[in-house]
């Protein structure tokens, strides 16, 4: 989620779990997706990809990241 565009590190990645049985999912502003050449060699490696493109897709997986750390904290918490 985030700059998928300019990030090395993001491009790295995606092209390593491309060599896996993984679904990417790609968040991020419009004017930051990711590079076509880093969706088409997923493509061709036979990896799914899930594009949410807008600044409506970037709020909800914020507020889902928040709402999901927060339930592991409270679990991790309770369980010491």
């Amino acid at each position: 989620m985030g700059d998928l565009k300019h990030g090395r590190t993001v491009h790295s990645l995606a092209r390593l779990l491309a060599q896996y049985r993984v679904v990417l999912r790609y968040v991020a502003p419009p004017t930051l997706e990711m590079p076509n050449d880093v969706v088409e060699y997923v493509k061709r490696c036979g990896v799914p990809q899930v594009r949410y493109y807008g600044w409506s897709y970037v709020c909800m997986y914020m507020y889902a990241c928040i709402v999901k750390y927060s339930i592991v904290n409270i679990f991790h918490i309770s369980a010491v």
